[in-house]
């Protein structure tokens, strides 16, 4: 299955993405020393949903949906890129994050962003339950990444890694920044 993107957490737990690995975030913070000034048309803060993928396949010649999907419920949505459409299981997460940014590693850009407590648990009994499987990061209504879990994952602080500009980073790290 195609991904174009990984995630990374502040443990020792492992979700390796197809062509990119997510380890411990290395005791960096959050914007690895470079600030996330805010984009000059700042977009509505959304809540990202961590979701359990079912399937995925070739987009072909469907459309992809709009519309972001309600977290109680099932969805099919293309990633970002959009040659992919992904079936997905309710979300884990509901709520905002409470932290987000962007920092630069090895010529990348990465957005991290925190989920608050509740959230933290939800993602780590879920992908302890889902080891093999892909977790979709759901932004709006796209799939920003879907890695395949490793193990479980502790401490709520994801990192995306998905190929992105600059600029890219800075706007969707600046959907994710709460208020």
């Amino acid at each position: 299955m195609a991904n174009r993107g990984g995630i990374r957490t502040a443990t020792t737990a492992t979700v390796v993405a197809a062509a990119l690995t997510a380890t411990a975030a290395c005791g960096q913070s959050g914007n690895g020393g470079h600030e996330s000034p805010p984009s000059s048309a700042s977009p509505a803060v959304v809540a990202p949903q961590l979701r359990v993928v079912t399937s995925a396949e070739p987009v072909g010649s469907r459309a992809c949906p709009t519309a972001t999907p309600a977290p109680s419920a099932t969805a099919e949505l293309c990633e970002r890129t959009g040659p992919m459409l992904y079936r997905l299981e309710p979300s884990v997460t509901h709520a905002p994050a409470t932290d987000a940014g962007v920092t630069e590693q090895s010529g990348q850009w990465l957005v991290t962003f925190q989920l608050d407590a509740a959230d933290s648990r939800a993602v780590a009994e879920t992908t302890a339950r889902n080891v093999n499987k892909q977790l979709a990061i759901v932004v709006g209504a796209r799939v920003v990444s879907a890695p395949v879990i490793r193990s479980g994952i502790d401490g709520g602080r994801i990192q995306l890694a998905g190929g992105f500009t600059e600029q890219q980073a800075r706007d969707l790290a600046q959907q994710l920044k709460p208020s």
